[in-house]
């Protein structure tokens, strides 16, 4: 797994506006490998020679690009809004596994939250919250 991502902040009196992009890259390769007993059981498990390997799993790539807005508005000193979305674009691309033949898909999905918190000014808050 490899990212890079960018974040950048602006704040205003009661507000604060939070944005950026995230960039995520994931591949994954599972072998399952088969050592060689008699040299494994020789050496006491300290010496594992392969006798065979074979994919455990189908493998995958994933490329993510994300873009992102957050606002924060401090309605009083105590009680603060918050909301934000973001649009989410996916590559995925599965390998054939064992007969079964592989494939690629790309989806766009916008995901939104929402939140307030309510501070108690004595340790404790009070916070609800919607996300996707």
């Amino acid at each position: 797994v490899s990212g890079l991502k960018g974040l950048f902040s602006k704040q205003w009196q009661r507000f604060t506006l939070t944005y950026g992009l995230d960039f995520d890259h994931e591949r994954f390769n599972a072998e399952q490998k088969v050592f060689d007993q008699q040299t494994s059981s020789a050496s006491g498990g300290l010496v594992l020679d392969t006798a065979s390997s074979a994919p455990r799993y189908p493998s995958y790539v994933v490329d993510s690009l994300s873009a992102y807005a957050q606002l924060d508005w401090k309605l009083t000193e105590r009680l603060t809004l918050s909301g934000g979305a973001r649009h989410q674009r996916m590559d995925v691309e599965v390998g054939d596994f064992k007969g079964v033949a592989g494939g690629r898909n790309d989806y766009d999905v916008n995901l939104y939250n929402l939140g307030v918190i309510y501070d108690f000014a004595n340790g404790h808050q009070l916070w609800s919250n919607y996300s996707e």
